[in-house]
């Protein structure tokens, strides 16, 4: 009976850890939308469920100066229109995405880490 209470506790922590981290990942377009947006400054995402528009626009709202924001909570789709398309403005889309817990973006089913991200779509 403890041998079953304890499989049954382990088995609840990883489902719970394995969700948690399942949510913490954007996925972005494919490697040929990104090198096009790369060009033209504009970004969509597809963000986990659970993020609410408030949590997107107060978010964006920091973010001003680089970027305009748009959110439809529908499709969970955030688009990103770049103010100065270049590097240093770029990379104020990962601040964005880390404030809203994101921890990775997939690409073509591939997760990659912020920093791994921005070098090679962003930068």
């Amino acid at each position: 009976m403890k041998t079953f209470l304890v499989s049954i506790i382990a088995t609840l922590g990883f489902m719970t850890f394995s969700l948690s981290q399942a949510t913490g990942i954007a996925k972005a377009q494919s490697k040929k939308e990104l090198a096009a947006s790369k060009l033209n400054g504009t970004y969509t995402f597809t963000l986990p469920s659970g993020i609410s528009e408030e949590d997107v626009t107060k978010n964006a709202s920091y973010y001003v100066h680089y970027f305009t924001v748009s959110y439809s909570q529908k499709s969970a789709q955030v688009k990103i229109v770049m103010v100065e398309n270049d590097d240093k403005s770029r990379h104020i889309i990962i601040r964005f995405l880390t404030s809203l817990g994101m921890k990775a973006v997939t690409v073509e089913q591939k997760n990659l880490e912020m920093n791994e991200f921005f070098t090679n779509y962003l930068q």
